[in-house]
Parts: structure tokens; sequence; C-alpha cells
């Protein structure tokens, strides 16, 4: 593996131990936070679960590790566009606009809540995360910093005052990850840490500058081979009912999975590359993100009534679409 990966992988495990200095389990909801990070731009992530499970400490303290800076923004029913993107003062002894930044302008976002707000402000977003800019009325379009990434939560659709996003608002999102509840050992554990007072603090382990050359390496350096190639796209493209060869798709799909989860997904799969150690990415790289891929962008004729049986419905489905674009021997779940 070439030095500069090396160094990549070092220094990306180094970030996942600071972060658990202040995290409990949720290794793998850690572990795709630093995908998405190395992923390159536009790779946001969506958390689901109830509150009070950690989601919003998760991101302060990989913001910490990552020396970056962060905002927060609650949204609610009566949030406005503005409060998110800024807005534009006029200046009535120059007749001129000047433009106040608002909370999108940091590297590290996070969107608590996302599903409580009305769709017109949560499609303020939608030009920042997949422009990397935000765009005025008068005063001209202003650049977010880079890196940019947007973590947002959201609760179950199921509790009071939440709306379902739209499809084109979930699409920008490159991972939907459930944040499930601690297992008991867990519970003990972060009640014990919480309720400390020498806790131990999060250290700089990363800048911006390290997190675009670690982008620009794994570009360059991690290598897909044309087989592994083909079939992410054949997975991609099974899950869409106009086209799939699977009939539980036709027969119950709405709508599949865009052309942005295949870029996406290779990208996701090179980053996760690295943090196992390989400058190629294997279909066991693809598998393993299929889900968190695929979770937002599979839609359902019928979807099941529950959070747990829509989500055992999307995964009987995609291990079926896995079976179909992967030789068996290569299709594991551990």
């Amino acid at each position: 593996m070439h030095e500069s990966l090396e160094t990549a992988r070092d220094l990306l495990l180094q970030v996942e131990k600071e972060a658990h200095k202040a995290i409990v389990g949720m290794d793998e909801v850690v572990r795709s936070c630093l995908i998405c990070l190395c992923a390159g731009q536009g790779s946001h992530i969506l958390f689901e679960g109830v509150p009070g499970v950690g989601k919003t400490q998760l991101v302060k303290t990989i913001a910490a590790a990552v020396n970056v800076e962060f905002s927060r923004i609650q949204m609610m029913p009566d949030t406005q566009p503005h409060d998110v993107t800024g807005y534009e003062l006029l200046d009535q002894r120059t007749n001129t606009y000047h433009f106040k930044r608002g909370p999108v302008f940091a590297s590290f976002v996070l969107c608590d809540e996302i599903n409580r707000a009305t769709s017109k402000t949560a499609s303020a977003m939608l030009e920042a995360m997949q422009e990397g800019q935000v765009s005025t009325d008068f005063s001209g379009a202003f650049r977010l910093p880079e890196p940019f990434m947007v973590f947002a939560t959201q609760n179950p659709i199921e509790q009071e005052g939440t709306y379902e996003l739209a499809e084109a608002q979930k699409d920008r999102f490159l991972f939907k990850v459930l944040v499930n509840y601690p297992t008991h050992e867990e519970a003990i554990r972060i009640a014990d840490l919480n309720t400390r007072t020498d806790r131990e603090p999060i250290r700089h382990v990363l800048s911006s500058d390290d997190v675009r050359r670690i982008r620009v390496d794994i570009e360059k350096h991690v290598h897909v081979d044309a087989d592994v190639m083909d079939r992410t796209m054949r997975l991609v493209e099974l899950t869409r009912p106009e086209t799939s060869d699977i009939k539980r798709v036709r027969e119950q799909v709405r709508q599949g999975a865009s052309p942005r989860a295949q870029i996406g997904i290779v990208r996701a799969a090179r980053a996760r590359a690295i943090t196992e150690g390989r400058d190629f990415v294997t279909p066991q790289d693809v598998i393993r993100l299929a889900l968190p891929v695929l979770r937002h962008r599979i839609l359902f004729d019928r979807p099941a009534r529950t959070p747990a049986g829509r989500e055992e419905q999307f995964v009987s489905l995609v291990h079926e679409i896995l079976d179909a674009a992967f030789a068996a021997r290569e299709v594991t779940w551990a």
C-alpha cells in the first residue's frame, strides 16, 4: 500500500480512538462517519434514531478530533430557510446589501431533527449539500468551507410532529445509518463516563488540509477492478423496478437507487478499503456498504407499518439483490 495511504489509515484509526473517549459502543456508526469524511465532496450522512442515544455528542466529538469548525442547527416547524443559510441586510446609508452568514457556514454541520422542519426549510440545505455554496438574491454566491459535511438526524416518522423527507432531499445523503439503543453493558459504561469530572480531553488528530489530502490520495491510489465496478453498477441497477431481473423488486419497489448512489458507493468503498489496510476495493467492501447506501433510496409501494418492520423488509430485499449481483461465496454478512 502507498505510504500516503498508510499514513491516512493511521490518522483515521487515531480519530476513531479519540471518538471512543466520549462515545461508548457505536463502532459501525463511528466508522461510517469516517468513511463519509474520506469519500469526497457531498458525502453527507443521515442518522435515524430516537432522541438521547448520542447522535449529537458523536458528531461534536469527531469534529473536535478532526479539528474543524462545528455548528448545530435545531430544526423546528417554525425554522425558516434564512435561519440555516443566513440573510441579507440592507445598509440604508450606502444602499448596499451585506450578507450575514448562517450556521451552515461550518465544516461539520449538525442538522438536528431535520424531519421536524418544513420541506421549504429542509430544501434550503440542498444547494449547500450538493454544490458547496449558498446563493443570495443580491450578494452573489458564497463558498462553504472544505471539507463540508452535513450530519442530519431524524426521528422515526411515527413520532409526533415529524415529516417524511422528500426523495430528492434523502438522495443527497450518501449514508443513512440507524442508531439504536445501547446494550445493558454499554449503558453502564455510558452512565459511568457521564458522571465523571475527570474525562479525558479529545485530542486534535486531523486538520482540514489533512482531510483534503487524504481524499486526493484515495482517488489516486485506491484501485477498483473492472469486474468489481461492473458488479457494483449491476447491484444498483437491480434496485430499479423498470430494469430489474428480480421479481420481488418489480412487484414491491416503487423507486430504486439513483446514479448518485452508484457514484457514492464506489467512493465509499474506496474509503473503506484504506480503513481495512488495502489499496484496492473488494466485493466485500461493496457488500458491507450496500445497506447504508441503499436504505433511504429504495422506496416500497407498501412499506411496513413499523420501523422494525420496514428495516426487515428492506434488509431481506437487499440480501436478495446482493445474491444476484455477486457470487454466493462472496456474500457474507459478518
